[in-house]
């Protein structure tokens, strides 16, 4: 009977004689292809040897028939999974929800692509950064945790090579972990695998499936510990990415209807601005209506209208909170004066500011080019003036006030966060 056990198990004959109750009997393995499915024990007083050939001809066929009955339920089985995938794959065509529609990805990928666990990171290539956006198989203090991190910033990644190359996905081992020592830390959630199978997937490996747009990569899909406990085959890595494929689609099209959405947003904000504008005629109630409309098109912390006065009979002062001194307008000078204000803590100081024209240098850009100025962080930019208690603006726009032809003054807004 150990002759015909797989290896693993020869060394349990006799106990699985024992338990089958087999004192006199025929013992048949159950082969196919050159691999051991099982055995085919029959027992009885009056068997001979001249009842061996019937016993391994019914295990032949025995074995053919639960070969055939399981590669029937596996391919039952792919049926209904690619059943599955194609219905998603529909819906995820007519989704506009980005956030549902990623997180949806991950859950296939962990219920039907044979993977136990995901995470989806984007890249925005405006700000250098990458994010996880999306994670399915871990625990929810996990996912909570990760996705709570803020934008990691990135370099093009060396990683992205020949060697490492799986169809247009990306395999790296354990033994090549420092491949990817460029690759952010944060973006890799790894968890112990259940069980190590010599040749298959360690918990230090990493695979990315690329998420590609007509722009370059926009993030990547990066599964682990796969349920067979396997390095990737190039079928599963195809089958991730046809979902990386709808997900770069949904990405795309989700950011090209928020963008439709935003300049749909500012038109109508404008045309309201127009009709609210044009029902009064008091300068002052005109300013406040523009910044408070403002704030639905640009989010701010703080803004102000500055228009150009004409030149001053005497000198006059204004305080600056950046240099403790004050600002001066020389006599006989047009100077840029804040006539109306929002979100500043001192809006009765800061509506004494008044720069001269000619010290203004983002002024004097605006003059020439009539074109908007925007500063990432203006605390740290030498050409940015902090007067009138604008010492906590980081990102800051201004836009140049045009009126036939004439530059007449400025309004701009400004964030504690970047522009």
């Amino acid at each position: 009977m150990a002759k015909i056990l797989p290896k693993p198990l020869r060394p349990l004959a006799s106990r699985l004689a024992a338990l089958l109750g087999l004192e006199q009997g025929i013992v048949a393995p159950l082969t196919v292809g050159g691999e051991t499915l099982g055995v085919l024990a029959v027992s009885g007083v009056g068997l001979t040897e001249a009842d061996v050939p019937a016993v391994s001809a019914f295990a032949n066929q025995a074995a053919i028939a639960i070969q055939n009955a399981r590669l029937y339920e596996r391919e039952q089985q792919r049926v209904a999974r690619y059943a599955r995938l194609l219905e998603l794959s529909r819906q995820l065509r007519l989704s506009l929800d980005l956030s549902e529609t990623l997180n949806r990805i991950c859950q296939t990928i962990v219920e039907d692509l044979g993977w136990q666990q995901v995470i989806f990171s984007l890249r925005d290539c405006e700000t250098k950064t990458s994010r996880p956006v999306a994670m399915a198989g871990y625990d929810a203090e996990t996912v909570a945790r990760t996705l709570a991190l803020p934008p990691t910033p990135f370099e093009e990644l060396g990683i992205l090579r020949d060697e490492f190359r799986i169809s247009h996905s990306y395999y790296i081992d354990h033994q090549h972990r420092a491949a990817i020592a460029d690759y952010p830390d944060e973006l890799i959630v790894t968890v112990p695998a259940p069980e190590l199978k010599p040749g298959g997937w360690h918990p230090d490996d990493i695979l990315l499936v690329t998420i590609e747009g007509h722009e370059g990569i926009l993030g990547f899909i990066s599964p682990d510990n796969p349920v067979d406990g396997q390095r990737p085959t190039l079928e599963m890595v195809q089958e991730l990415e046809v979902f990386a494929d709808q997900a770069a689609s949904a990405i795309e099209n989700a950011r090209l209807y928020e963008t439709e959405q935003k300049r749909r947003h500012i038109a109508d904000t404008l045309r309201q601005v127009a009709a609210v504008l044009s029902s009064t005629l008091d300068p002052k109630q005109v300013l406040d209506l523009i910044l408070e409309h403002l704030a639905q098109v640009v989010p701010y912390d703080s803004a102000s209208v500055m228009l150009v006065s004409a030149p001053s009979a005497g000198p006059e002062l204004a305080p600056s909170l950046l240099s403790g001194q004050a600002l001066n307008t020389v006599k006989g000078q047009a100077a840029l004066r804040v006539v109306a204000g929002r979100g500043f803590p001192d809006i009765a100081r800061t509506m004494q500011v008044a720069i001269p024209v000619t010290e203004d240098v983002l002024f004097q850009e605006m003059l020439r080019t009539r074109q908007p100025v925007t500063l990432t962080d203006a605390q740290e930019d030498e050409r940015f003036q902090a007067a009138g208690e604008t010492t906590f603006v980081r990102g800051w726009i201004g836009a140049p006030l045009v009126v036939k032809g004439k530059v007449i003054g400025l309004a701009c807004s400004g964030r504690r966060g970047s522009a």
